[in-house]
């Protein structure tokens, strides 16, 4: 790992400013093994109650493009038993591994709302009952869909993110496009199909989402990847992330 340098000499920060310091929907870049990506600002802070305290002071980051398509669970899976929770933060060769070394350090451990048992079930566990997680899928309800749009299958697992438009359709639609390769493909959320064994939500090409909740779990699509970083980590003017802090 490299070295971690603290520095405000002169009232001048060294390499970079405080990522606290862009703005809701700025781009930053993390490498993926040798590969510069590209990371949205979703949300400052602790989104709400619903989270762990450990949110308050970071920064939360979503990969701006879908990952090759990948199982969500099987039946009966529950986000937290998936296999897509599990490959995100296997720490030995999921997702989480692929992250530089320098900043995988920094990327910090928080309890995430979520539906804590399969079927038909409204139970969703938060706050410090939440599932323990350092790289996460956004829900339903992160990326502005509500349950006024379906009372019946979307449940309250978490609260807006400050990036995202609430709403099923027009600028809300647009801002949930993701692309993979330069073209638009739908990817996972976190967020089960309330009443149902073996469903998950996607965010379709266009935006929406699926419009009956349809997309069984054993079905592939890609994933966005979101993870929290402490809000004094540096970025450079060329938005690449450097393992520095502001304090």
């Amino acid at each position: 790992m490299g070295i971690v340098t603290f520095s405000n000499a002169g009232g001048k920060i060294k390499g970079g400013d405080p990522i606290g310091s862009k703005n809701i929907g700025d781009i930053v870049t993390i490498k993926e093994g040798s590969t510069s990506v590209n990371f949205v600002i979703i949300h400052k802070g602790r989104p709400s109650t619903l989270y762990s305290v450990d949110f308050s002071n970071t920064v939360t980051l979503l990969r701006q493009d879908v990952l090759p398509t990948r199982m969500w669970g099987t039946y009966g899976s529950t986000y937290q038993n998936s296999a897509i929770h599990e490959w995100l933060n296997n720490s030995e060769s999921g997702y989480i591994s692929t992250v530089e070394q320098n900043i995988r350090f920094f990327i910090v451990p928080v309890r995430v709302p979520f539906v804590s048992a399969p079927g038909p079930t409204t139970a969703v566990s938060s706050n410090q009952n939440g599932l323990f997680c350092r790289v996460f899928l956004p829900s339903m309800i992160e990326v502005g869909f509500d349950s006024t749009m379906d009372s019946t299958n979307i449940l309250t697992d978490g609260d807006k993110f400050d990036w995202f438009i609430a709403g099923a359709a027009g600028d809300a639609s647009i801002r949930r496009i993701a692309n993979r390769a330069g073209s638009a493909v739908a990817w996972w959320l976190r967020s089960p199909l309330a009443g149902y064994n073996s469903y998950a939500w996607v965010v379709r090409s266009n935006g929406n989402r699926d419009n009956q909740g349809d997309m069984p779990a054993t079905t592939q699509y890609g994933p966005r990847p979101a993870f929290v970083l402490p809000n004094t980590i540096l970025v450079k003017s060329d938005g690449a992330l450097i393992p520095e802090f502001s304090f």
